[in-house]
C-alpha cells in the first residue's frame, strides 16, 4: 500500500505467469471454468496448443525509447483530433498506480467479460458496480482507494518464480489487454494498439 506521502501510489508488480494471474483473477471473482495460459509464439502451431474459447488476451511487451516516442505522438494526435472514441460496451479506465498495468489489464479481462466468465457477489462485479457510470479517470481514482484490492494485489505480487523487485525500482515492461469490441480489436496502454498476445485468458 502506498504511504500516506502525498507521494504516487505504487505496487509491486505482478509476475507474467499464467498459474499467479489465474489465482490472482479468482480471488478477484475469475470463474472455475476459466484460466490463463501462456502463448509461447503467435505462429500457428503455438497458437493451436492454446485451449479455446478465448476471451481476452494481456500481453507483456517491453517498453523502450521508441515505444515511449509512438506513444506521446499518438497522443498528441488523439488530443488534436478531439480525443478518442471508446465504445459504450468496453469497460475502460486508466492507469495512475505505478506497476498497476498487471492488475488493470487483469480487471479489463474480466470487467470487459463479467457475464460470461466471473462469479456472482464477487470483488469485480462489486466494483463494477460502483464504477460502471464513471469515466475513465474517475475509475483510476476509484481504484487509487481501494484497500482490498491493494490487500489482494500484494499477495499476488509475492507469488511467482521471481525474486520481488523494490517498489521504486523502475520496471521496463508493462502488460496490456486486448479484446474483442464492436467488430474490430482494441487494446488500450497510453494510446497503442498492440498486435501481441502474452499470455491469453481462456477455458
Amino acid at each position: 500500500m502506498a504511504e500516506a506521502t502525498g507521494a504516487p501510489k505504487r505496487w509491486f508488480p505482478l509476475e507474467s505467469n499464467p498459474e499467479v494471474m489465474t489465482t490472482y483473477s479468482r480471488r478477484l471473482g475469475l470463474s472455475e471454468a476459466w484460466s490463463w495460459h501462456d502463448v509461447l509464439s503467435v505462429d500457428d502451431w503455438a497458437l493451436e496448443m492454446v485451449p479455446g474459447p478465448v476471451k481476452a488476451v494481456v500481453m507483456l511487451f517491453p517498453i523502450k525509447e521508441a515505444t515511449e516516442t509512438h506513444r506521446r505522438e499518438e497522443k498528441e494526435r488523439i488530443e488534436a483530433a478531439g480525443g478518442q472514441e471508446v465504445a459504450p460496451a468496453l469497460y475502460y479506465m486508466k492507469q495512475t498506480v505505478g506497476n498497476a498495468c498487471g492488475t488493470v489489464g487483469i480487471m479489463h479481462a474480466l470487467l470487459n467479460n463479467i457475464e460470461d466468465c466471473t462469479t456472482p457477489d464477487s470483488y469485480i462485479r462489486r466494483y463494477q458496480g460502483a464504477t460502471e457510470t464513471l469515466d475513465a479517470d474517475a475509475r483510476a481514482s476509484h481504484l487509487e482507494r481501494d484497500d482490498d484490492l491493494d490487500d489482494m494485489q500484494e499477495v499476488a505480487a509475492a507469488q511467482g518464480q521471481s525474486t520481488q523487485v523494490e517498489i521504486d525500482e523502475p520496471v521496463s515492461i508493462t502488460m496490456a489487454n486486448r479484446r474483442k469490441s464492436c467488430g474490430r480489436s482494441r487494446s488500450r496502454c497510453g494510446g497503442l494498439d498492440l498486435m501481441l498476445t502474452l499470455p491469453q485468458f481462456c477455458r
